[in-house]
């Protein structure tokens, strides 16, 4: 079963990050080491070039979508070489 955001009404740390340092924080926290590991599980093959998956993007980058963090529909299994490439190109904003 996939990790989901929490459900209660109320905003909490683990809804978003607003800042660097709070996506940091949600990057370094055991909920996403969690999500990471059963989404990688689940989907074991780079999106890119099919070779064993090893990361998590998010396709909007948290940075510029942080509403979106959660969301496993921003999500795609990456190699490490493929997601650095896409950092270094895309992900600039």
């Amino acid at each position: 079963m996939m990790p989901t955001m929490p459900t209660s009404g109320k905003p909490n740390r683990w809804h978003a990050a607003r800042s660097p340092e709070q996506a940091k924080l949600l990057y370094n926290s055991q909920r996403w080491r969690n999500y990471r590991e059963v989404f990688l599980r689940q989907h074991p093959v780079c999106v890119v070039c099919e070779h064993i998956a090893t990361v998590v993007d998010h396709i909007q980058p948290a940075a510029y979508r942080p509403d979106l963090f959660w969301k496993s529909s921003n999500h795609q299994p990456m190699c490490a070489e493929c997601h650095n490439r896409k950092r270094a190109t895309s992900d600039k904003g």
